[in-house]
């Protein structure tokens, strides 16, 4: 991030994907729309969820971010809750400007990070501060 001078960035934890990227989003002024089929995650996560393992805090998470959120017509139902999910490893949240982010990207991989992902944009202010697809 310092390589890149980049300032914008969040720790995905306790309150999923979701509720970090909605208080990015709030705080930015902008609309956050992301891409769930590209997010990486364990095969077994996605398994656990088919099988109705969804942690308590998961459903506190999607109650916290439902009113700002857009939900996609073809995104399922263990797909929404694997972005409320809570347990994850820490993750980072990073805004970075369009025009060097595939060069970031690249630096990310390089320096040991090759799960690291493109997963969605900032688009101007709308009703609503996400938009998962």
């Amino acid at each position: 991030m310092q390589q890149f001078n980049l300032k914008g960035a969040t720790d995905i934890t306790g309150f999923g994907l979701l509720g970090h990227a909605m208080r990015m989003a709030e705080a930015s002024g902008v609309t956050i729309r992301i891409q769930s089929r590209v997010l990486p995650h364990y095969p077994e996560a996605v398994a656990l969820l088919e099988e109705g393992c969804i942690p308590g805090a998961a459903f506190r998470n999607l109650e916290f971010v439902k009113e700002s959120t857009v939900f996609g017509t073809s995104l399922n139902y263990e797909r929404k809750m694997l972005c409320c999910d809570a347990q994850t490893s820490g993750g980072l949240l990073m805004a970075v400007p369009a025009g060097i982010a595939e060069e970031v990207l690249e630096a990310l991989k390089k320096a040991g990070l090759p799960e690291s992902v493109i997963i969605g944009e900032a688009l101007p202010k709308s009703n609503r501060s996400l938009y998962l697809d």
